[in-house]
């Protein structure tokens, strides 16, 4: 990846506005704590090397130089572990133990996977866990970078993301984007969908006829339909009703 980190004549550094955006989005979500990031995929592909705990506002001046050293494998599992496990690709404790109380983990990918199998076979065991009430809620969003992002990586997240597509609240989401510029976008828009905002929740037309209902949890983002010729629509959100305008 040394011409992401724009070494030698390969152009800017693409990895910088990607990883500052996405920690800043993380660490806004919580000013009072902030959010840990990672290189993985290292010159020891079976180690992490961290960057450290900031808060949103320490992000912003952060510079994403490359790992050293650069690594020739992308093995995702020892960061999974690391985070979601706290621990390292020996089974050992892993030093950082902050990151252990976040709940939102994202994974910038700029290429396949190469350990595809052994974090499908995780993935299964989380989503199984969260299912039966083992572990507890989490996001894990893996996010498809740039327009090169190959096709079959593309597969291969949508099919982390099938794992638990039948969960009310699905603990693990897909992201491609394409455009290196909207990945802080695209990243926003998903985990609003996903985060549910209140516990019940419907939508309703100005007739108060029923349009949309959430029986297990509203998430902070989503779609609805009305008749072309609505002029408002109403929300009743854990019981409280609210009616919204709309504008032409």
């Amino acid at each position: 990846m040394d011409h992401l980190f724009g070494m030698g004549p390969f152009g800017p550094n693409q990895v910088q506005p990607v990883a500052i955006g996405i920690a800043n989005l993380l660490a806004g979500l919580d000013e009072s704590t902030g959010t840990s990031a990672i290189f993985w995929g290292t010159g020891d592909p079976d180690t992490v090397q961290q960057l450290g705990f900031r808060t949103s506002g320490q992000w912003r001046d952060y510079r994403v130089s490359r790992p050293k050293p650069s690594g020739t494998s992308h093995r995702l599992l020892p960061a999974l572990r690391y985070f979601l496990d706290g621990r390292d690709a020996k089974n050992r404790p892993s030093a950082n133990q902050t990151a252990l109380t976040q709940s939102i983990y994202v994974f910038a990918l700029w290429d396949v996977i190469d350990d595809y199998d052994d974090v499908n076979e995780f993935c299964r065991g989380v989503v199984g866990a969260i299912d039966s009430g083992g572990r507890r809620d989490l996001r894990l969003i893996f996010v498809g970078i740039g327009a090169g992002f190959p096709q079959r990586n593309q597969g291969q997240i949508q099919a982390l993301a099938a794992l638990c597509s039948r969960m009310a609240n699905p603990p693990i989401l897909s992201v491609v984007a394409n455009d290196i510029s909207r990945v802080e976008t695209s990243l926003r828009n998903a985990l609003w969908a996903s985060i549910a905002v209140a516990k019940t929740g419907t939508v309703l037309d100005a007739t108060r006829t029923e349009v949309r209902r959430f029986d297990t949890g509203v998430p902070g983002a989503f779609e609805f339909f009305l008749p072309s010729r609505s002029r408002s629509f109403w929300l009743n959100i854990d019981g409280r009703y609210i009616r919204y305008d709309l504008t032409t």
